[in-house]
Order: structure tokens, then sequence, then C-alpha cells
């Protein structure tokens, strides 16, 4: 019996064991975001002076190259508050020059953790190339293997460089070209809106928590704390759970009433943007992205110290 469990094992279990372990060590070899802004975190920390944070709503919509003081994107999509607050604080004390950090807060952010939704892949991103700890067991968190979407993007990159980076130098979404507007905004609101309303109100309170805890932080050390949300198409934000929408609009106007080194930018209806200005109805595009940095650089630049 003995014999026969030791064959199998070397004859089935081992080779795939090795085989497992060496698809695990290519795909992390493959160029991606998480490494490169860990890794661009690591050498620039000390002279950045803005930071910016959020889900796909900062990472497609907040262009660094549009600022005049050195600014970098530590957006990811799906990003929630939990992950900002842990984004902030592994790097914080590395920014001797950091002024402001940029905050985004999206119509779902209060009432969702990536954990409990579509967004789980996302999280191992953090846990093998940031450092991240929160799910030291979970193997789901710390394999590559365990994520379709990594051999989908192999799948259509067959012939090419594998490459799974979207962002540019400065940590922008920067493939979301002007153009690619989605024909029919209408559509797409209502698919959207209807799997952002589907969040737990139990999240709410721990994502005030953090969210408070962040500010703190920063006040601390002396760094204004923008709170941001940003523009989106009238289809989307014409459905929006009223309930949802006001709570988290009160909880934003609250923090800035508290705290004096707090502004709450609210851009979600500005009128500003045009149909030109979307990829879809809650994302910006290059050129509305610009448009918003713009609108955020000038903000800065005439009201960047602690009021």
């Amino acid at each position: 019996m003995k014999r026969f469990l030791l064959k199998t094992m070397l004859t089935y279990i081992l080779p795939m064991l090795l085989l497992l372990t060496g698809i695990e060590v290519v795909l992390r070899s493959i160029d991606n975001d998480y490494r490169n802004k860990e890794a661009w975190m690591q050498a620039n920390a000390p002279s950045v002076q803005v930071l910016t944070f959020g889900s796909s709503h900062g990472f497609y919509g907040i262009r660094p190259d549009c600022f005049d003081k050195k600014t970098y994107n530590l957006g990811f999509p799906s990003q929630s508050i939990q992950y900002d607050q842990y984004l902030l604080h592994r790097y914080i004390n590395k920014c001797s020059s950091l002024q402001t950090i940029i905050l985004p807060v999206s119509y779902f952010s209060l009432f969702s953790e990536m954990e409990d939704g579509g967004a789980w892949a996302h999280v191992k991103g953090y846990h093998i190339y940031m450092g991240c700890t929160y799910h030291p067991i979970n193997p789901i968190y710390h394999l590559e293997l365990i994520n379709k979407e990594k051999y989908l993007g192999i799948a259509k990159q067959m012939g090419k460089p594998l490459n799974f980076a979207v962002a540019d130098s400065l940590g922008w979404g920067y493939k979301r070209q002007w153009g690619d507007q989605k024909p029919n905004f209408k559509q797409e609101a209502m698919h959207t809106v209807a799997h952002h309303s589907r969040n737990s109100l139990q999240s709410t309170l721990p994502n005030q928590q953090r969210l408070t805890q962040i500010i703190e932080t920063c006040q601390q050390k002396g760094i204004n704390v923008i709170l941001l949300t940003t523009p989106t198409h009238p289809s989307y934000y014409t459905l929006l759970d009223s309930t949802m929408w006001g709570k988290t609009q009160r909880i934003c106007e609250q923090l800035d009433k508290k705290y004096e080194h707090v502004t709450y930018l609210n851009y979600l209806k500005d009128s500003t943007f045009t149909d030109d200005d979307f990829y879809d109805a809650d994302h910006l595009n290059r050129q509305g992205a610009a448009k918003l940095s713009t609108k955020l650089n000038n903000w800065l630049c005439g009201d960047a110290v602690m009021r």
C-alpha cells in the first residue's frame, strides 16, 4: 500500500504540483499594475505631493499629468475604502512631501467590500505584490492560479508580449481613449446602477469608520483630504437609489463640516461634462479625465493650504 501511494505521488501528484507551481511563477512574472505601483511608490514616495486613490472612477478619471504638483494615482478597478486605507498606511510614512490626498467616494463606496462581490479576484493583487496580510490563510487571495481573468487576458494576447498593466507611468488607467464611448448610455446605465445598488448596508458603518480614520491619520500628518465624487452621465445619476446616494452625500458633507482639512467636491451631476467626456455611463474617457483633473488642479492651486 505504501509503495502504491508513493508511486502515485511520484507519477501523478508531484508532476501536477510542479506544473501548477510553474504556472503560478509565470503568471506572477507578467507585468501588472500592482507590482508597478508598489515599485513606483517605493522609489518615489518621498517626492510625491498629491496621491489619488479610489476605484475605477479614480483610476480612469484622475490624470496626474494634468497637475502642477507631483501627483500619482494609487487607484485600482473596484478598489474599496478598506484598500484605500491600506495603501495610505503602507506608504504615508515615506511620503515626506505629501500635501494632499484625493479620495473618490462614489455611489457604492460606503456600501461595498471587495471580498463580497465579483471584485474578490482583485484582492490577490494587494497580497501578492503590495504586502497586504488581511487574509493570511485563504488561498484565493494568494494565488494567481485562481483567477480566470488572467487566463482570459493571456488568450486575448496570444502571439503578443504578455502584459496585464494598463496604467501609465503615473498610475492613471490611460488605455481608455477619447472616442471609446458606449453608444447606448441608457442601456449601459440601467445595468450598471443595478449592479452598484446590490450592496450591503452592513458595510456602511465599517466604511464610514475607515473614512474617518483616513481623515484623522492625514490630520496628524498635516495632509489635506479631498473627498471626491466624480462626474457621471445623466443616464446614470438619474437612476440612483435616493436613500443610498443621500446617505453617501450626507456623510461626506458632515466630514467636510467637521474637519478643517477636509473638502468635499461633488461633481456627480456637473453639467460641464458632456457625452463626449464619458467612456460609459459612470466612467470618464481620456478627454473627460483631463477636464476633471484640470478642475482639481485649479482647486489645489487656489486653495491648497489647510483652511
